[in-house]
This record gives C-alpha cells, structure tokens and sequence, in this order.
C-alpha cells in the first residue's frame, strides 16, 4: 500500500566502548586485535605514538587507507568514490559521490541536527565562529540562500512538517516557528528531561526520561535504586495543552537509556518507543492501547523508527576496553509489524541505519563518513557520497536525503543533498 504522505525514519548511534571504524582508524591498543604498528604517522593523518613506539592515527577528512596507509582521495578518485572500492562507472567521482550531489550551505560552525518539511531543510549551527550561541537555520530543499530563523541553546530534538520547525531546548521546552509565522513560540515547557521529538501536521509527541511525582506514582528521583518514571507525552501543533500517553519504568544502572540513540518514532497514529527496560513498544496515539514488539532484548536499543508496517531498532552489546584488546560483535537491525508478530533480522553489514524509506535504508558507514543506501531485503549498499568529513544526522522526504558533513575545522561544516 502506497503511504499518504512521506514518513522518515530515524536511527542515531553513538558509539561507546568498542566500536570499529573500518580502514581508516588504525591503532595499537583499545578496540583492535592489540598489534602494534610501529613506524611513523603517514602523510595525510593525524594521530600520536605511545612509548613503546606504536603508532595511533586516522586519515585526515577525505583520505583513506584503500589498500595502505592514507593515500586515496575519496573526493575524486573514480576507483574509490567516497568509500575504499567504491567504483564509479558512468561519471566522474565529484565530491565523493558517483551520482549529483549539492552543497545547500557550506562554512557553517559546528552544524548537528537536520530535519526537512515544508519545503525547507533545517539545521542547527554555531552563530559565531566559536560557536558559542547556536541558532537553527532554514535553506530551500531545491537549494536557495539560507537564514536564520532563531537563536537556540542546547536543541536535544528537530523535527518539522507542513506544519513549521519545531525542537525539544534543554530538554525542557517545546519550542517552534509555525509555517508563515516568524516568531518563535513556547507550545509546552517543564518537561523534565525531554530527549526525543516526533511531529506531523498536527500533532507533536516526545519522550521524557523522568516524570512528576504526581504522573509517576513515586518519587523520580527516588533514593539510591536507580528506577525512574519515565513517559511519552502528546499535544496538539495548534494549541492546546500535553497529556501523558503511556508511563513506564526504566533503570539507569542497567540500561543505555537516554545515553544511546533515539528512542521514539511515529507512523500514523502508532508510537513506537522504548520504555528503558531493554523492551519496544508501540501505542496508538488515538486510544492509548500499547503493544510489546520485543521484550528483554539482548544488548543496548540504540535507535527505533517505523514506517507505514513495520517498527525498526536497532542493538547491539557493546564491549569495554580496560587497556587490553577487545572486540564488539556486530549491531543487528530488527523489524515487527507494528501492531505485533514476528521479529525479523535485516542484514545490515555492521553499519549505522539513520534513515529508511520503503525498502530502501539510508545509513552511515563504519567508518562515520560516508552516507550509504542498503536495500532492507537482500542488505546489498551503495555509496551515495561520502570523503568530506564526519557525518552527522540525516534527513529524509520524499526526493532527497540531506546530512552534515563536517570539514576539518571547526567552521567548515556542510549541509548536503541527493537525490534519494
């Protein structure tokens, strides 16, 4: 069945513990087989050597080591587009990619969140060049002059739609700037530890890490036990007042929750979550009845989404590394139809999902600097682009896929696009 309207979806990763990031990072201790490489730091990479002399570096933002140390541009070398291997047939390699890829603003301080609707992309940016004061920004999705739209501190969420920009500040407030409005305006605030924002034309809806005493039952804070109440909230864009749509319990001591990832997405009137207990949830936004997709799981959720059928998350048990060499088997992408039944696993080659559309999954790189696209079936990727530095949050609609990519300097950033 074709979707009404496009519906993005969303996985963010943060890495802690061990985390493999491919070709381009070579080191002698921490998350590696513990051989020491020895010699000096190559040209075009930046790194240090201990005192047994083993060197630690990584390539310098648009150079890999293809084969040996640092020597491939992937900016325009056709053998190796944007990724080691990754061979372009039909065109010429231009700024990492194979395909067209356009700049929709560059020189920008220290970028992160991106988010697309209404006929914008927007991101958030340093305003100065120390990026002191931060501010979110608008530029056409068809390309076009970017501006500013309103002075910012600590945005933890960016979502937008039909309906204008709007962000979770200090995990605090839900602010935005409605749709032919300039002003920025105040729709909820003492939110008490908001952290995940999902929004339509109508409806916002959020995740909060803890909750009053008098929504939670029992004391939030509640001693020294580590539990904490915890729920999803929903309001009306328009006006009107937020309601609390499901509470649950989650335990800090044993859980990455609210360290890892995004824990709530939307598709139509289902919610999908997780509830802090290593369990994913989904609940109709309409009613309030909830479903368990998956319970106990094994490892960290780090990331759910969902689309038109089907609720996505992503895992994975993460190792520690206490001086010695270590390793971290591979994360794993899981779907559930969204109302309950089976769980499937997608093959995902040990990569980052951010983004996915209809079989299609939009994602970054072991290394964290190329955007790939991986078909959820048959797991089979493509380099879209990649070479200009870090990736940073990706957005989709129903043309394009826009990401960050920072420079080598702190105000160096882009906001990227391409054709999806």
């Amino acid at each position: 069945m074709s979707p009404a309207r496009p519906l993005a979806i969303v996985f963010v990763l943060a890495a802690v513990g061990c985390f493999s990031l491919g070709s381009e990072s070579k080191s002698s201790s921490g998350c590696n087989t513990g051989e020491c490489k020895k010699g000096p730091i190559p040209a075009h990479a930046s790194g240090s050597t201990d005192p047994q002399g083993c060197v630690s570096y990584r390539c310098d933002f648009g150079w890999a080591g293809c084969g040996q140390d640092c020597n491939t541009h992937l900016v325009d070398d056709s053998a190796n587009c944007g990724a080691c291997g990754n061979a372009c047939t039909e065109s010429a390699c231009k700024l990492g990619s194979c395909g067209v890829v356009r700049e929709l603003a560059v020189g920008l301080v220290s970028p992160t969140r991106v988010a697309t609707g209404g006929g914008y992309v927007y991101f958030v940016a340093g305003i100065d060049e120390g990026g002191s004061e931060t501010a979110i920004f608008r530029v056409p999705r068809d390309g076009g002059a970017s501006e500013q739209i309103a002075v910012t501190n600590a945005v933890v969420a960016l979502e937008a739609s039909n309906a204008g920009v709007f962000w979770i500040e200090n995990g605090e407030e839900l602010r935005g700037v409605r749709a032919g409005d300039r002003a920025v305006v105040t729709l909820a605030s003492a939110l008490d530890g908001a952290m995940s924002l999902v929004v339509d034309d109508d409806n916002a809806a959020w995740l909060s890490r803890r909750l009053p005493e008098s929504d939670a039952g029992t004391d939030a804070s509640d001693g020294g036990n580590n539990a904490r109440s915890g729920g999803v909230w929903t309001m009306p864009l328009a006006a009107g007042s937020p309601s609390l749509l499901v509470a649950f319990t989650h335990d800090y001591s044993s859980s990455f929750f609210g360290q890892l990832g995004d824990p709530l997405a939307q598709s139509g009137d289902w919610l999908v979550f997780v509830d802090g207990l290593d369990n994913v949830r989904a609940v109709r936004r309409s009613s309030g009845a909830t479903v368990t997709l998956a319970s106990k799981i094994e490892g960290a959720v780090l990331g759910v989404a969902a689309d038109d059928s089907f609720a996505y998350w992503y895992s994975a048990t993460l190792n520690i590394c206490l001086g010695g060499a270590c390793s971290a088997p591979p994360p794993h992408l899981f779907r559930a139809p969204l109302g309950g039944g089976d769980v499937v696993e997608i093959p995902t080659n040990a990569l980052s999902p951010r983004a996915a559309r209809w079989g299609e999954l939009y994602a970054i790189d072991e290394a964290g600097r190329a955007v790939v696209r991986i078909d959820m079936v048959s797991g089979a990727r493509h380099v879209i682009a990649g070479g200009l530095g870090e990736i940073e949050g990706l957005a989709v609609d129903d043309a394009s896929i826009y990401w960050i990519a920072h420079g080598a300097s702190r105000s160096d950033g882009r906001l990227m696009s391409s054709a999806r």
